[in-house]
């Protein structure tokens, strides 16, 4: 499962930038619109922004979580070498585990908040 994500994180680091600028753009459009919150349109955006902002930081950390992943222990190690490397990669996958509960958890999120949106402002 880890040497899928590395894939997928390796194919989509073009995008590390861009979804940094998108997570920059929608926190500072969620701080503008929570001081300056003296209209309903303005308050219009907020949900957007923060849906954003999660889709935004969620891509970001997988991209930088596994966009390196350490190789599988090999026989010609020594021991401690290749129990070292396998704890570095029991880590990997405690992180894609927790990574997958994120996005379910980021998933769940995401529609409530546009469901929200919707009803309000529909």
């Amino acid at each position: 499962m880890i040497e899928q994500f590395n894939r997928v994180a390796k194919f989509i680091q073009p995008l590390r930038l861009p979804l940094l600028t998108i997570a920059a753009a929608c926190c500072i459009a969620i701080v503008v619109i929570l001081l300056s919150s003296s209209s309903d349109q303005t308050e219009r955006l907020l949900i957007p922004c923060t849906v954003g902002l999660l889709w935004a930081l969620s891509g970001f950390t997988f991209i930088e979580t596994f966009g390196t992943v350490p190789d599988k222990a090999s026989s010609e190690l020594k021991f401690f070498t290749r129990q070292k490397q396998r704890l570095r990669r029991l880590w990997y996958w405690i992180m894609s585990a927790l990574f997958v509960c994120a996005t379910l958890g980021a998933l769940f999120i995401t529609n409530r908040l546009l469901m929200v949106w919707l009803s309000e402002y529909a």
